[in-house]
């Protein structure tokens, strides 16, 4: 189990406000200005190396460290392990912590836009989103609240808790405010389970760009965290601004016309 956390900075005055929190939750913290004065027993595979506070941003994050499992030779009862310390990076120790607190997890960042995982608070917004688009036949409308409120539970412990992944929340930047979904789900094509690029924005925010942009941030996540060979896209064959956008995402031609929708694929 993690259970160490050094820091090694110039400046270690700005993390000591969170030594109390952290040995609370049973780390045993070092501070440090020089890295060669570590004593050699203190730096071994259960220790957490920090050497730029700023890039965490938030204290908070090292909170998740002794619930963080290590080694292929681990089995102590942390719901998340990993083999190397490589896997331990920012995003990581994010979700770790986000999972752990029952909060949205920020998937990625673009000029105009923030890509997050919803949460029962945002449902209002949703039905605000989803009544712009309720003469659009390609989208389909939630549930009634009840319905929907025990359904985005579920989600939220399946899709983003057990998968990963899932449909996400669109974030204008400039005010806040929700404008779209945007994500990626399961689907089966071909008998197998596949990775589908899934993506909605609502009517006063067309043709603006703003679905491209999120889904070129959504592609990139998928490559690099959750390392896909490949993405679909499913569209409605008469849903041509879908199918454009299918071609300007460099997606290609996979399927044609089952059951009303085109399949598109692109290679990561």
């Amino acid at each position: 189990m993690l259970d160490k956390v050094i820091f090694c900075m110039k400046n270690t005055d700005i993390v000591k406000g969170r030594i109390d929190s952290l040995k609370e939750a049973g780390v045993s913290v070092y501070l440090t200005e020089k890295p060669h004065e570590l004593e050699r027993q203190k730096w071994n595979e259960d220790t957490l190396l920090v050497t730029d506070y700023e890039d965490w941003q938030l204290a908070d994050i090292f909170l998740a460290v002794p619930r963080i499992g290590y080694g292929l030779s681990y089995h102590g009862s942390a719901k998340y392990v990993v083999c190397d310390m490589e896997a331990l990076d920012k995003l990581f120790l994010e979700m770790v912590y986000c999972r752990y607190y029952g909060m949205p997890l920020v998937i990625a960042e673009t000029p105009r836009l923030l890509i997050r995982e919803m949460s029962l608070s945002d449902l209002d917004n949703l039905y605000e989103l989803y009544g712009t688009l309720k003469d659009c036949p390609y989208i389909e409308q939630l549930y009634d609240i009840e319905k929907e409120t025990e359904f985005t539970k579920n989600y939220i412990q399946n899709m983003y808790g057990f998968f990963g992944h899932g449909l996400w929340l669109v974030i204008r930047k400039s005010d806040n405010r929700l404008i779209g979904r945007a994500g990626i789900e399961n689907r089966e094509i071909d008998g197998t389970t596949e990775k589908e690029l899934g993506y909605l924005i609502g009517r006063p925010w067309q043709k603006h760009g703003y679905a491209k942009e999120a889904c070129e941030a959504i592609i990139s996540y998928a490559a690099e965290y959750l390392e896909c060979g490949r993405l679909f896209l499913c569209s409605h064959k008469q849903n041509i601004p879908s199918i454009h956008l299918a071609e300007k995402l460099a997606f290609k031609e996979y399927a044609k016309d089952i059951d009303g929708m085109n399949i598109y694929c692109r290679y990561l």
